[in-house]
């Protein structure tokens, strides 16, 4: 039996859970801000919905669980397509409780390093590839014209940071 508090093992936080619905991105960026488990990590830096400032990281929130690897693919063909952006960018790992959700995942990247000047206009696309998946292709040179190289998502939002 316990007899005093200096016996006691510290307990790490365990990761919250990811709500399976948010009405916006500010609602999952507040939820982020007051959630710093979720990501594994507590930055000085908030998670924003709008991308404000040179940015070092973003969160993809879905509705529906994904496959990691598809959501990876989906933000990489934005990456290195309208961010302009190639090798600029990568996955972050999350907590494995969060991980195991399809619901959270995390992506490094410094917006420094963009070909652009403009970084606000490729942003703006990024909501539309997100929920649609890339655009479809225009000819039948590298598929099927028509179909898309890679899939969208459903809902699903963004924070930055």
């Amino acid at each position: 039996m316990l007899t005093t508090l200096d016996q006691l093992v510290p307990v790490p936080p365990r990761a919250p859970t990811v709500p399976t619905d948010f009405a916006d991105a500010d609602a999952l960026a507040a939820w982020l801000n007051t959630h710093p488990a979720a990501t594994g990590e507590r930055a000085a830096r908030p998670w924003e919905p709008d991308l404000t400032q040179d940015g070092e990281a973003l969160i993809v929130w879905c509705a529906v669980p994904q496959d990691a690897d598809h959501v990876a693919h989906l933000v990489g063909y934005w990456f290195t397509g309208p961010a302009a952006m190639p090798g600029e960018w990568g996955v972050d790992p999350v907590p494995p409780e969060i991980a195991a959700t399809g619901r959270l995942f995390r992506f490094w990247c410094d917006t420094t390093k963009s070909r652009r000047d403009d970084f606000g206009d490729p942003l703006e696309l990024l909501p539309g590839y997100l929920a649609d998946g890339a655009p479809p292709y225009k000819t039948n040179r590298v598929g099927p014209a028509g179909t898309r190289p890679v899939a969208g998502l459903g809902r699903a939002f963004v924070a930055w940071r």
